[in-house]
């Protein structure tokens, strides 16, 4: 059985008398422990007045840049492409401007989409891929940027890097409208790479996907083509 351990009087007396006449250590305590929770709080506050503040400045520039971006598509509407990269002072900054300026918004994002567009337009292939690249999302039309950079690299003769960006494109929201445009497009790179098991897969994979789209006619007669090619090489 535990032995029960009680406290002398005497000692219980001494250590109340310790504790009442030392109250300078307990007060300490306290005030140690505000300023703690103080602190804590103002460091909330100043946080959620930080984060008002860049919420509230990152929707003026949102706001600004769709403004600039209006303005833009003006020009890009009568191709006047030069105007529309460059802008025309008292009217737009011009789409170079609002993607260096505004880069953290939509619309700075769409400003590299519009520029690579006017690139491939005006055939400088080279100057279009960086602006096309740099252009993200995760709308439908992201596919639609790979396969342009596709198409930079392709007039390049730059097949190998063609045929992986019409590869992501295909892949990028699988679907039968634009999907099997795609994998035509990378089945003609490998072709001309006379890469012709690649390209035959590409047809394969519009046949067995998409039975019902307007590609498949295509695609069946091609790869049963490329069959009798690969067959007697």
């Amino acid at each position: 059985m535990a032995k029960k351990i009680t406290l002398n009087p005497h000692t219980q007396k001494e250590e109340k008398k310790n504790l009442s006449s030392n109250p300078i250590k307990y007060s300490k305590l306290w005030i140690l422990l505000g300023l703690i929770v103080g602190v804590g709080i103002i460091g909330i506050i100043g946080n959620m007045t930080w984060l008002t503040y860049k919420e509230m400045k990152h929707k003026k520039q949102e706001e600004k840049a769709n403004q600039e971006l209006e303005e833009v598509e003006h020009f890009i509407e009568k191709e006047q492409y030069e105007k529309a990269l460059m802008g025309e002072e008292g009217i737009s900054l011009g789409l170079k401007a609002i993607s260096e300026q505004y880069s953290t918004t939509k619309a700075g994002n769409l400003a590299n989409f519009y520029i690579g567009i006017i690139y491939i337009e005006q055939k400088k292939y080279k100057d279009a891929i960086p602006y096309l690249k740099n252009f993200k999302t995760e709308e439908p039309i992201q596919a639609c940027s790979l396969a342009l950079i596709a198409d930079a690299y392709s007039n390049q003769t730059q097949y190998n890097q063609a045929a992986e960006y019409y590869e992501k494109a295909a892949k990028h929201q699988h679907n039968q409208v634009f999907t099997p445009s795609y994998l035509i497009k990378a089945s003609q790179v490998y072709e001309k790479q006379k890469k012709y098991k690649k390209a035959l897969n590409c047809y394969q994979k519009i046949i067995d996907e998409f039975p019902s789209c307007t590609e498949y006619k295509y695609a069946k007669k091609h790869a049963g083509r490329l069959e009798v090619l690969i067959k007697y090489a």
